[in-house]
């Protein structure tokens, strides 16, 4: 059974790219009229002037007490405010038209009686502003058999003289409103309201660790910390999560600063540091801090590491760190030629199971990954040989990097089987490309 909301039926006409969230919890408020508060943040893209607005609180008109207070947990600075008023109705009108939705409103206003009149002074107020939000709020079905709040939002733009005098009659607009709460936000992915505990420390943020970064993100883990020590370059494009907007900045602050605008629901923060990375500079040597308690604290602090960073130097330091602090390790990196891969996942022991997967394809006692030593290019202008391969291969193990952390992490609400060690083939004995085939392993030359 599904919800017939009557707020559905209002999605037509209203202002493109703009948007009212609030939180899809919040009951309805007390009283028939009131004060909006909003934070208000302009969209660059779109015609006219789109903008984001967030329902913060929601006041009644003896100002006294407020409705449930609401904000996305990663607003940061000094956000803009937006005027707004609200009048709570028993059932919308049938129409979407901004002039008619306001007259609805204006009628609910004047059915109040004299007592309230005297708190109508706030109430008319926004009205003396340049761009201000009115809210008719009323009872929906908003899951099957139960009611609960919704809104409808018209936005008034007018101008003034120099002298505060209106010039011509105000412009307006319907704007969507959308449900932006936690529980809305994770209704599609339950798992999401376990991982808003957990945190992250994933240290590489190239081909596999951006992508795997922004599927954690996307999926709600609470906080992740991004090491990186390399710029983004044009070329880096064709298999890195953003474009050109991120070129020449330090990859895990790109990252870093685009997951926390667009999944507000996870704390991200950045670190542009290598491990193992030696100066000439003898005063620097001195007085820099010392890199193990760097990583060190940033491991304590979390619940898993992540290595993407492709190499083994820095997955023997990581797993050997994790072991120090019984830390789970997940790593996960791309073959030559993006032909396979590698994602595997350590437990108590993490130092040990990494060299006892080292000397089990040393030793041959279980199948080396798939390698293509051909595919190797060494760019115009770049000191250092890389292999070729695009994003919509490697992704293949960002994806399943992201399963293991996940499936670690909250092994109740995401089970995975039993492996710990998985190796991707992305291309046949003909050499032919296939669809991605993986082989389970529970533990080296163990297959499932």
């Amino acid at each position: 059974h599904a919800a017939d909301t009557l707020v559905a039926y209002f999605g037509d006409g209203n202002e493109k790219a703009s948007v009212v969230l609030f939180d899809g919890a919040m009951s309805l408020p007390v009283g028939d009229f009131g004060i909006l508060e909003l934070q208000y943040t302009p969209r660059a893209q779109g015609e006219g002037a789109p903008f984001e607005a967030l329902l913060t609180s929601v006041r009644t008109a003896s100002g006294g007490g407020f409705a449930k207070t609401f904000g996305l947990p990663s607003d940061r600075g000094n956000p803009a405010t937006l005027p707004g008023r609200w009048v709570k109705v028993d059932k919308p009108p049938l129409t979407n038209d901004p002039a008619q939705l306001l007259q609805f409103a204006e009628a609910k206003v004047g059915e109040i009686t004299q007592a309230q009149r005297n708190r109508l002074a706030d109430y008319r107020a926004v009205e003396n502003n340049t761009m201000y939000l009115t809210g008719i709020v009323f009872p929906d079905e908003v899951t099957y058999g139960a009611s609960g709040a919704s809104w409808l939002f018209v936005v008034g733009r007018r101008k003034f003289d120099g002298v505060g005098k209106p010039l011509g009659a105000p412009r307006f607009s319907t704007v969507l409103g959308q449900r932006a709460g936690e529980a809305d936000f994770f209704a599609r992915f339950p798992v999401g309201k376990a991982l808003r505990r957990k945190r992250v420390l994933l240290v590489g943020c190239g081909a596999i660790g951006s992508f795997a970064a922004a599927e954690l993100a996307r999926s709600g883990v609470g906080e992740i910390t991004l090491v990186d020590g390399d710029l983004l370059e044009p070329g880096n494009s064709v298999r890195w999560l953003l474009g050109r907007t991120a070129w020449g900045w330090p990859k895990a602050e790109a990252l870093a600063g685009f997951l926390q605008r667009e999944f507000p629901f996870t704390k991200v923060n950045f670190v542009f540091n290598r491990i193992g990375e030696a100066t000439i500079d003898a005063k620097a040597a001195k007085s820099g801090a010392n890199q193990l308690a760097f990583f060190w604290r940033e491991a304590s602090q979390a619940d898993i590491v992540v290595d993407c960073s492709a190499s083994t130097e820095v997955q023997h330091a990581l797993a050997w760190l994790c072991s120090e602090l019984k830390k789970p390790f997940v790593m996960g990196y791309a073959t030559e030629g993006a032909v396979g891969g590698v994602v595997a996942r350590f437990g108590t022991d993490p130092v040990t199971e990494w060299s006892s997967l080292q000397d089990a394809w040393d030793q041959g006692t279980m199948p080396s990954p798939l390698v293509d030593p051909g595919q190797t290019v060494t760019p115009v202008g770049c000191n250092q040989p890389t292999f070729v391969g695009g994003s919509f291969d490697l992704e293949e193990v960002s994806l399943a990097v992201a399963r293991g952390v996940v499936g670690t992490l909250c092994p109740d609400d995401y089970p995975l089987s039993k492996w710990t060690i998985s190796q991707l083939r992305l291309r046949n004995d003909e050499g032919e490309r296939i669809p991605p085939s993986w082989a389970l392993f529970s533990n080296p030359g163990q297959l499932i």
